[in-house]
């Protein structure tokens, strides 16, 4: 029998109560999304894999999705899942504070593009080729994909482009793209684009010489030292 005052019982009931009351989705600003893949995706795995095979759980683990979802129907693990959603309640509690509500997804999930020369370049360029960090929703099993690092949580796959063609209607298509339209750090559209990307808007992709005629900010001329520029 179980003393229904326990510490551990308060916490389960509470974990249980955010995950039951949520949407399933895993936006950026949702408390339960941040509950639901620290356990699923790092305590969930190394609990099954010590309840399979006691004192080796860290070499089994991690756990392909399939498997910990078959596990997760068997009664007999019932007890490990439990124990790791106490384990995830309470990392989350030293991490980010004792009120869930203040809990997001998007405070760990967040995409960090970084520069190859980042660490090459002095301290006044690379103040500038530093990219912004935000938030992002999903995981690598949701439409959308944004799988990341297990360790951190950090954004390192999904769509860096996104197109939507109307054929036969070519300057109504959509599309974002990130971090910017420039790769010059000091141009004002190095990373123009990223927070729209991040949040999932888009912008025209123009397509006709019209259209683009007419929105064209600046246009760029690259000529070699020693050629003549070509008559325009």
């Amino acid at each position: 029998a179980t003393n229904a005052a326990e510490p551990d019982v308060t916490v389960a009931d509470a974990a249980l109560e955010l995950l039951t009351s949520w949407d399933f989705r895993m936006t950026a600003d949702s408390a339960a999304a941040l509950l639901f893949a620290q356990w699923f995706h790092r305590d969930l795995p190394a609990a099954f894999a010590e309840a399979v095979v006691p004192g080796a759980g860290a070499a089994l683990a991690p756990l392909d999705t399939l498997t910990l979802v078959q596990m997760l129907s068997e009664p007999r693990f019932a007890p490990a899942a439990r124990r790791a959603l106490i384990t995830s309640w309470e990392t989350l509690v030293a991490a980010h504070g004792e009120d869930p509500s203040t809990w997001r997804w998007g405070s760990v999930h967040r995409i960090r593009f970084r520069h190859p020369l980042l660490d090459h370049a002095p301290p006044d360029l690379a103040e500038r080729l530093r990219y912004p960090d935000y938030p992002r929703g999903g995981t690598a099993d949701t439409l959308n994909s944004t799988g990341f690092d297990e360790r951190s949580f950090d954004v390192v796959s999904g769509a860096s482009f996104r197109m939507v063609v109307d054929v036969g209607n070519w300057d109504a298509a959509r599309m974002t793209n990130a971090p910017g339209q420039s790769g010059d750090p000091r141009s004002p559209f190095y990373a123009n684009l990223l927070q729209g990307w991040a949040e999932e808007k888009s912008f025209p992709m123009l397509y006709s010489d019209s259209a683009v005629a007419e929105h064209v900010v600046e246009e760029i001329l690259l000529t070699p030292a020693d050629a003549t520029p070509a008559p325009r």
